[in-house]
Protein backbone atom coordinates (compact mmCIF):
# COMPACT_ATOMS: atom_id res chain seq x y z
CA UNK A 1 0.00 0.00 0.00
CA UNK A 2 1.50 3.15 -1.02
CA UNK A 3 1.44 5.90 2.18
CA UNK A 4 0.18 9.55 1.30
CA UNK A 5 3.44 10.92 1.08
CA UNK A 6 4.58 9.02 -1.48
CA UNK A 7 0.62 9.62 -3.58
CA UNK A 8 1.39 13.15 -3.13
CA UNK A 9 5.03 13.24 -4.66
CA UNK A 10 3.74 11.10 -7.46
CA UNK A 11 1.23 13.45 -8.27
CA UNK A 12 3.66 16.26 -8.10
CA UNK A 13 5.98 14.25 -10.10
CA UNK A 14 3.17 13.90 -12.73
CA UNK A 15 2.03 17.57 -12.56
CA UNK A 16 5.74 18.56 -13.36
CA UNK A 17 5.89 15.88 -16.20
CA UNK A 18 3.30 17.35 -18.00
CA UNK A 19 5.62 19.91 -18.58
CA UNK A 20 8.80 19.81 -20.67
CA UNK A 21 11.81 18.96 -18.62
CA UNK A 22 14.21 21.93 -18.07
CA UNK A 23 17.22 22.28 -19.88
CA UNK A 24 20.21 21.69 -17.08
CA UNK A 25 23.70 23.58 -17.09
CA UNK A 26 26.30 23.97 -14.68
CA UNK A 27 25.41 27.36 -14.76
CA UNK A 28 21.71 27.08 -14.37
CA UNK A 29 21.94 25.05 -11.49
CA UNK A 30 24.72 27.83 -10.09
CA UNK A 31 21.87 30.23 -10.18
CA UNK A 32 18.59 28.29 -9.91
CA UNK A 33 18.71 25.90 -6.95
CA UNK A 34 15.49 24.23 -8.25
CA UNK A 35 17.19 23.20 -11.20
CA UNK A 36 17.66 19.09 -10.72
CA UNK A 37 18.75 15.97 -12.36
CA UNK A 38 16.72 14.53 -10.47
CA UNK A 39 14.17 16.29 -8.38
CA UNK A 40 13.52 15.81 -4.25
CA UNK A 41 9.83 14.70 -5.38
CA UNK A 42 11.31 12.42 -7.83
CA UNK A 43 13.50 10.66 -5.48
CA UNK A 44 10.23 10.66 -2.95
CA UNK A 45 8.41 7.97 -5.50
CA UNK A 46 8.23 4.58 -4.32
CA UNK A 47 9.71 2.51 -6.13
CA UNK A 48 8.26 -0.11 -9.32
CA UNK A 49 9.20 -3.38 -10.96
CA UNK A 50 12.39 -2.78 -12.38
CA UNK A 51 12.89 -4.88 -15.71
CA UNK A 52 15.46 -4.39 -18.18
CA UNK A 53 13.42 -2.58 -20.93
CA UNK A 54 15.41 -3.97 -23.69
CA UNK A 55 18.02 -6.33 -24.67
CA UNK A 56 21.67 -5.52 -24.83
CA UNK A 57 23.36 -6.75 -28.21
CA UNK A 58 26.78 -8.56 -26.99
CA UNK A 59 28.42 -6.48 -29.72
CA UNK A 60 26.95 -2.73 -28.86
CA UNK A 61 28.70 0.16 -27.83
CA UNK A 62 30.08 -0.56 -23.62
CA UNK A 63 28.23 2.27 -21.49
CA UNK A 64 31.20 1.98 -18.43
CA UNK A 65 30.11 3.51 -15.34
CA UNK A 66 32.94 5.39 -13.50
CA UNK A 67 31.30 6.90 -11.09
CA UNK A 68 29.63 6.10 -8.67
CA UNK A 69 31.04 3.57 -10.15
CA UNK A 70 30.18 -0.03 -7.68
CA UNK A 71 29.77 1.96 -4.65
CA UNK A 72 26.22 1.69 -3.12
CA UNK A 73 26.56 5.34 -0.94
CA UNK A 74 27.92 8.27 -1.85
CA UNK A 75 27.89 12.09 -0.10
CA UNK A 76 27.56 15.19 -1.96
CA UNK A 77 28.80 16.94 -4.18
CA UNK A 78 27.53 14.14 -6.86
CA UNK A 79 29.86 13.37 -9.68
CA UNK A 80 28.53 10.83 -12.51
CA UNK A 81 30.98 9.44 -14.87
CA UNK A 82 29.96 7.04 -17.33
CA UNK A 83 31.93 6.35 -20.63
CA UNK A 84 30.75 5.11 -23.63
CA UNK A 85 33.44 2.94 -26.10
CA UNK A 86 32.19 1.62 -29.43
CA UNK A 87 33.48 -1.82 -31.34
CA UNK A 88 36.04 -0.93 -34.22
CA UNK A 89 34.05 -0.14 -37.45
CA UNK A 90 31.19 1.57 -35.75
CA UNK A 91 30.85 4.88 -33.75
CA UNK A 92 28.32 5.80 -31.21
CA UNK A 93 25.36 7.01 -31.72
CA UNK A 94 24.64 9.82 -29.14
CA UNK A 95 21.17 10.73 -31.04
CA UNK A 96 19.74 7.67 -29.59
CA UNK A 97 21.08 7.89 -26.31
CA UNK A 98 17.96 7.30 -23.61
CA UNK A 99 18.78 8.02 -19.83
CA UNK A 100 15.59 6.59 -17.86
CA UNK A 101 15.03 7.55 -13.70
CA UNK A 102 13.54 4.24 -12.98
CA UNK A 103 10.80 4.68 -10.02
CA UNK A 104 6.99 4.15 -9.77
CA UNK A 105 7.43 4.64 -13.47
CA UNK A 106 10.23 5.60 -15.77
CA UNK A 107 11.21 9.13 -16.34
CA UNK A 108 13.01 10.15 -19.01
CA UNK A 109 15.72 12.38 -17.94
CA UNK A 110 17.69 12.68 -21.09
CA UNK A 111 17.20 15.95 -22.01
CA UNK A 112 18.14 16.95 -18.32
CA UNK A 113 21.90 15.35 -19.02
CA UNK A 114 21.99 16.73 -22.65
CA UNK A 115 24.67 19.89 -21.22
CA UNK A 116 27.01 16.95 -19.42
CA UNK A 117 27.09 14.84 -22.49
CA UNK A 118 30.38 14.58 -24.64
CA UNK A 119 31.26 12.54 -27.18
CA UNK A 120 32.72 9.72 -25.07
CA UNK A 121 29.85 10.05 -22.22
CA UNK A 122 28.47 11.85 -19.95
CA UNK A 123 30.53 13.62 -17.36
CA UNK A 124 28.26 15.52 -14.67
CA UNK A 125 30.81 16.98 -11.57
CA UNK A 126 28.17 18.16 -8.85
CA UNK A 127 25.56 16.99 -10.06
CA UNK A 128 21.95 18.36 -8.82
CA UNK A 129 20.35 14.98 -7.27
CA UNK A 130 18.49 14.92 -4.60
CA UNK A 131 19.07 12.54 -1.53
CA UNK A 132 17.62 9.12 -1.98
CA UNK A 133 17.75 5.75 -3.72
CA UNK A 134 18.32 6.27 -7.75
CA UNK A 135 18.23 3.72 -10.41
CA UNK A 136 19.83 5.15 -13.88
CA UNK A 137 19.14 3.38 -17.02
CA UNK A 138 21.29 4.07 -20.00
CA UNK A 139 20.65 2.79 -23.24
CA UNK A 140 22.27 3.98 -26.49
CA UNK A 141 23.23 2.56 -30.42
CA UNK A 142 26.10 2.57 -32.36
CA UNK A 143 26.21 3.60 -35.91
CA UNK A 144 25.64 -0.01 -36.93
CA UNK A 145 22.30 -0.20 -35.24
CA UNK A 146 23.83 -2.06 -31.88
CA UNK A 147 21.78 -1.33 -28.88
CA UNK A 148 23.58 -1.54 -25.43
CA UNK A 149 21.02 -1.26 -22.22
CA UNK A 150 22.84 -0.64 -18.77
CA UNK A 151 21.41 0.03 -15.36
CA UNK A 152 23.06 1.36 -12.24
CA UNK A 153 22.08 2.02 -8.53
CA UNK A 154 23.40 4.67 -6.11
CA UNK A 155 21.88 6.24 -3.26
CA UNK A 156 23.26 9.89 -2.53
CA UNK A 157 23.05 10.79 1.35
CA UNK A 158 21.72 13.56 3.46
CA UNK A 159 24.74 16.17 3.89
Amino acid sequence: MMRLGHWLAFILCLAGAAAAAPEVSPSTVARDPDAWIISPAEADLPLGRQLLSERSDPDGPKVIVRDPGEVAEVTPPVTIDVAFEADAGAAVDLKSLKVIYLKLFGIDITKRLRPYLTADGIHAVNAPLAPGHHTIEISVNDTAGRRTVERFSFTVLRR
